[in-house]
């Protein structure tokens, strides 16, 4: 049995068509859409689709854990997109953490309006979550029944062959700039032998706002699947300078397929991993 039909019902339309069908059928309208919005966005480069395909395959046997940079509004577009369109016939479940004021068209009127869109029409699983720049503004019950409540969900997600997680480990826009990992990340370190991570750098090409920038041209750079016993291994085996946890390794990977400007407090660490690599490359 498929993971997406043994999962909670996102809505009834699980009762009538199971998300991996739905997937399938969004493929190549997703395609479209992310080109209309965006233009290709570079996907169709040779190391892209390399990255791609080695990806798409692993869903065959494994779960992903797709991690991204998080400078506006339009990366949620851009990643669900890029799954569709990239993923769509292979992977079984989508799901992913959502701020809850994103919920809330008192305190975000787009954001309120962007879910309600596409969560229905593209039956991705989005939890809403309560970030670490929001706790005041939700009690503590209600914080613990939502963040708990995607952890299982995420747990449950990646036990599964052709699971996606969709996870921006920074939690909120950085402005084109990456701020530190937040300390939930960490429990992926511990998710289990089926996931490896794929990185996605989502680079503006030029200046973009906060929000919503449909018609601006993005650049994605697909970086290579990963296990997180490789990742460990990797910064072991350069001899890094400094000891890192987890969730600020997956930051300095990620934020090697960045440019320099958009590194922000990883600048450093990131500058470091790089030049560790190319020199054992010679």
């Amino acid at each position: 049995m498929q993971n997406s039909e043994r999962t909670e019902p996102n809505s009834f339309l699980d009762l009538v068509e199971t998300r991996a069908e739905r997937y399938q059928k969004l493929r190549k309208p997703a395609e479209i859409i992310l080109n209309y919005l965006y233009g290709d966005c570079g996907l169709k480069s040779k190391e892209n689709q390399a990255n791609l395909d080695l990806a798409r395959e692993y869903l065959k046997r494994g779960s992903i854990v797709w991690t991204f940079d998080h400078p506006s509004l339009d990366d949620g577009v851009l990643v669900t997109l890029t799954i569709l369109s990239e993923f769509g016939g292979v992977v079984q479940d989508i799901s992913g953490p959502q701020s809850l004021k994103h919920y809330d068209p008192n305190r975000d009127v787009a954001g309120a309006i962007m879910t309600r869109l596409i969560r229905p029409v593209s039956r991705i699983d989005y939890r809403p979550v309560v970030q670490a720049y929001d706790l005041d503004s939700y009690s503590e019950v209600e914080r613990n029944r939502l963040n708990l409540g995607f952890g299982r969900r995420a747990r449950e997600l990646l036990k599964q062959p052709g699971g996606v997680l969709i996870i921006a480990p920074g939690g909120t826009r950085d402005c084109g700039k990456l701020i530190r990992a937040e300390k939930g990340v960490e429990f992926l370190r511990r998710s289990g032998p089926l996931v490896r991570f794929l990185p996605i750098a989502i680079i503006p090409q030029g200046p973009i706002g906060e929000e919503f920038n449909f018609g601006h041209q993005y650049q994605l750079t697909v970086g290579q699947l990963f296990s997180a016993e490789q990742l460990e291994g990797k910064f072991n085996q350069l001899g890094f300078s400094t000891e890192l946890e987890f969730r600020d390794k997956l930051m300095v990977e990620l934020g090697s397929y960045l440019p320099p400007q958009m590194r922000g407090v990883y600048t450093s660490e990131v500058a470091e991993y790089v030049s560790l690599m190319e020199a054992s490359l010679l």
